[in-house]
């Protein structure tokens, strides 16, 4: 029997086979390299593999102050940039802030320095488990200086599209109501996605919304209150009854407003002196004519005029923007006692076609 036909031999304790032949054994190989290549097709070339992005991470926070030396009480701003594992800048969220020396240069939340004490301290800004500083030199007052008590900001409040700019101004003033020149002022905004202020007060919108733009000198802060729209809709009428122009006012404003647009009005929003004020729809004067109305507390700001901006949304997200000036002082001229209550002129109500129509709210 030739050698490549020989069949198994059985035993009682199994199988054995005899060793195949040459040819045999060679086919076997054969079969398994084609196996080896994909099942005996015709094998193509192998695609490269791609490498995956590595995602940035924060490595590196740098730290700098608007200035790095500033008199007692004076202001200045700490402003945080981060760096990947690649060097490359990146976005990042608030850092949380602190001192070394808050007796000397305390720091605040939006990072506003502000000088206490002579010395030197450093301000540690820190994300995560990174973190960066910067040294700050605080120095008396030069001889002849009186300390800032008191700081605004011009105007104190705006309506401006997306893109624009506007340059802010700061007036402080001393204990006797004197105008003090050539401090240090740090001005920070509170929601840099929608308006962002450089080291001299330029404003430049973003997006859309309302941000708080806040100047600092010698621990003392006044406000503007920035609303940034796409534009306003002539479509969209908005007339402001109550107050009228330039009249004086209290310690409450009383704010009645009416918006006539084609499409319903989802919200009407208020703005004066740095401070924000959703208005309600509700029936006013004696026919229960709808208007949105609301009260504003003035309190906290200083006598003198201020622009209330009222604005106006429909279901679009178009605006409509109207404004008026007011005046905040005591009713007894040249007095210094604050009034207790608002006793303003009372305006009449406009008409649908944004005309006064006689009657008046309660």
């Amino acid at each position: 029997m030739p050698e490549d036909q020989m069949m198994p031999v059985r035993h009682n304790l199994g199988s054995r086979w005899t060793l195949p032949s040459r040819r045999t054994a060679s086919v076997a190989m054969g079969w398994a390299l084609l196996a080896s290549c994909g099942g005996g097709g015709t094998a193509g070339p192998i695609a490269p593999t791609k490498s995956v992005p590595q995602p940035a991470v924060l490595t590196t926070l740098t730290i700098t102050v608007s200035a790095s030396n500033i008199q007692l009480g004076e202001s200045a701003t700490a402003i945080a940039t981060g760096f990947d594992q690649n060097g490359a800048p990146m976005t990042i969220g608030v850092p949380a802030w602190s001192s070394s020396q808050p007796t000397i240069a305390r720091v605040s939340a939006l990072g506003v320095v502000t000088a206490v004490s002579a010395g030197q301290a450093a301000v540690t800004g820190k994300i995560g488990e990174v973190l960066g500083q910067a040294n700050v030199v605080v120095t008396s007052l030069s001889a002849g200086q009186s300390p800032v008590v008191a700081v605004s900001v011009h105007p104190n409040s705006a309506s401006i599209n997306i893109g624009q700019t506007l340059q802010l101004t700061v007036t402080a003033t001393d204990a006797a109501g004197n105008t003090q020149t050539g401090r240090t002022v740090a001005w920070v905004s509170n929601a840099t996605a929608i308006a962002t202020v450089s080291a001299t007060g330029l404003v430049t919108s973003v997006g859309e919304g309302t941000a708080i733009i806040e100047a600092t000198s010698e621990g003392q802060s006044g406000a503007l209150a920035l609303t940034v729209t796409t534009g306003t809709d002539p479509e969209i009428v908005v007339t402001i009854a109550e107050p009228t122009a330039s009249i004086p006012v209290g310690d409450t404003l009383a704010i009645v407003a009416t918006a006539r647009s084609l499409l319903p009005i989802t919200g009407v929003v208020a703005t004066a002196g740095g401070q924000q004020l959703a208005l309600i729809l509700a029936p006013v004067g004696r026919l229960n004519a709808l208007a949105w109305i609301g009260t504003m507390n003035l309190a906290s700001l200083r006598f003198g005029q201020y622009d209330l901006v009222v604005t106006a949304t429909d279901i679009r997200g178009h605006r409509g923007v109207s404004s008026v000036t007011f005046e905040r002082n005591p009713r007894s001229a040249g007095g210094s006692k604050v009034p207790t209550s608002n006793k303003q002129r009372t305006a009449p109500l406009p008409d649908s076609a944004g005309k006064p129509n006689g009657r008046t709210p309660p």
